[in-house]
């Protein structure tokens, strides 16, 4: 809580590329705001940054020629953070909870 909003947030990596997970938090985010509409509070502001992590590499060398692992798995970054008012803390704990493991799905 901050003042009179209550404040909320998370941070993780999902497995999608950047595209993926733009089209599936455009709509998580048009959810929460109904959600928030729902139980009567009001939007501050609701905002998911999402950063593409590409492809990774691991070098490693343990005598003379350097090894090289290459992972193609497309993921992304996710920053999430909600201000709203008038909507508890419980609540809104419980509701990034859900978006937060309906993405690790």
């Amino acid at each position: 809580m901050h003042d009179l909003a209550t404040v909320g947030s998370f941070q993780m990596t999902v497995m999608a590329g950047l595209e993926e997970a733009k089209e599936t938090l455009t709509g998580i985010l048009k959810d929460l705001a109904d959600w928030v509409k729902g139980k009567d509070g009001m939007i501050g502001h609701i905002k998911a940054y999402v950063e593409d992590l590409g492809p990774a590499y691991m070098l490693s060398i343990t005598e003379d020629e350097v090894s090289e692992k290459t992972n193609e798995e497309k993921k992304a970054q996710v920053t999430f953070a909600v201000i709203i008012f008038n909507v508890s803390m419980d609540d809104l704990e419980a509701k990034l909870t859900e978006v937060r493991d309906g993405l690790k799905a």
